[in-house]
């Protein structure tokens, strides 16, 4: 059995994807060095915007030993296992090996982290092998749980490895990876990559479906919680991935595109995933419908947006930004403000002061406990589109607030 306290991971990227991937190897005992050349300053690196949790967590273990942050690639030598989080596409993964190959010990293992086209580790293999370096290529897949998506690292349901299954670099990994008897499947790279596209698309059926059905129920006066509740408890559907909302997560949606994408290369069609997109579309104007709905001219109002920890939340602003609407924005993590009429507020309580409207677009805690007396009192015309269906209706009615959620009567 190897000790994860004396093996060295490497991990290129110090994006938010390759700092998930980093806290997730120190919590198991990794020491881990984070890998990014492209920064001149390696401080530079643990970006703030990452997230305040995982921004708080790098430097602990920055501080306690275990993590190690630098631009230089040579910190590689001593790294057996090295996570590429960088690369999705071929080309990028193909460029990146070509500036750590010089690095690289042999019989180390260069891990695919990200979302890859089908066939990508078996080229990047080919590539390896051309140049006589014993480097073994993994497909290793980030497969989500819906509580924690789109950050999931820490608690996948289950693992793929796709590889060589006959290599002893791959079973080494399996063995560090082994914990809370989580399966640990083996198949082939192109497996492994087919297998998280799969994930990837039956996840935003799912969505697509449940807000199609949300339009619906709202159309007919019927309250899609109830329905989407009930029919989960099917076994055969399930409960995961049946919460309305405004849309697919950008995660997804680029590897529902990225499957079509090949699907296209080899003539086979997808009028499925053709209709997942259009409804995933109609659904991502379902805030500003409703909202000009009420003020046909918006031009000139306050809007308070609760945006929490959602990704995307930025295609909401753009619309909102089009109408010259006043935003008044809570995100958990300061956004790159190039929208010049909005302001970020650290407090979502304060963001709904003055305003004619609140868009709540994520189901943070903190928003489901919000004090509504307080809200009314603060707003000024007290109309709530909310894109969760956090409260029940009849409530929000009785506490004097014009309130409209998804797959509800309106």
């Amino acid at each position: 059995m190897v000790d994860s306290r004396k093996c060295l991971v490497g991990v290129v990227g110090g994006n938010s994807f390759g700092f998930a991937v980093t806290l997730d190897l120190v919590e198991q005992g990794f020491f881990v060095v984070v890998v990014d050349p492209s920064v001149l300053d390696p401080q530079d690196i643990i970006d703030p915007s990452i997230g305040n949790f995982m921004f708080n967590t790098v430097h602990s273990a920055f501080e306690h030993g275990l993590l190690e942050i630098t631009n230089d690639l040579s910190k590689l030598n001593q790294a057996t296992l090295i996570f590429d989080c960088v690369g999705i596409e071929d080309c990028s993964l193909r460029k990146n090996a070509e500036v750590i190959l010089p690095h690289l010990q042999e019989n180390s293992c260069y891990i695919i982290k990200n979302t890859v086209p089908v066939g990508t580790g078996d080229s990047l293999q080919e590539w390896f092998d051309q140049r006589d370096k014993k480097i073994e290529v993994i497909s290793y897949p980030e497969l989500y749980r819906e509580e924690t998506a789109p950050v999931p690292i820490n608690q996948p349901s289950y693992i793929v490895l796709g590889g060589d299954v006959l290599h002893p670099g791959i079973h080494s990994l399996r063995r560090l990876l082994y914990r809370d008897s989580l399966p640990i499947i083996m198949t082939s790279r192109k497996e492994a990559e087919m297998i998280k596209l799969a994930v990837s698309t039956f996840i935003a059926t799912k969505l697509s479906f449940v807000n199609q059905m949300a339009s619906l129920c709202e159309a007919m006066g019927i309250d899609i919680v109830t329905v989407a509740r009930t029919i989960g408890i099917d076994p055969g559907i399930g409960q995961a991935y049946l919460q309305p909302g405004i849309g697919v997560v950008e995660p997804y949606l680029k590897e529902v595109e990225l499957t079509m994408e090949q699907a296209n290369r080899k003539g086979v069609l997808t009028p499925l995933l053709d209709a997942v997109l259009k409804v995933d579309q109609n659904q991502k104007n379902w805030v500003i419908t409703k909202l000009t709905r009420k003020y046909p001219i918006v031009k000139g109002k306050k809007i308070a947006v609760w945006g929490g920890n959602m990704i995307g939340v930025e295609g909401i602003l753009q619309q909102l930004a089009a109408q010259c609407t006043e935003i008044k924005l809570h995100y958990i993590t300061q956004l790159d403000n190039t929208i010049e009429q909005m302001a970020w507020f650290s407090n979502h309580m304060d963001a709904v002061e003055d305003t004619q409207a609140l868009i709540i677009l994520s189901n943070l805690r903190e928003y489901i406990e919000s004090d509504l007396d307080f809200i009314k009192q603060k707003m000024i015309t007290p109309f709530i589109v909310d894109a969760m269906s956090l409260f029940p209706p009849e409530m929000m009615e009785d506490r004097g607030f014009e309130y409209i959620s998804v797959g509800r009567k309106v």
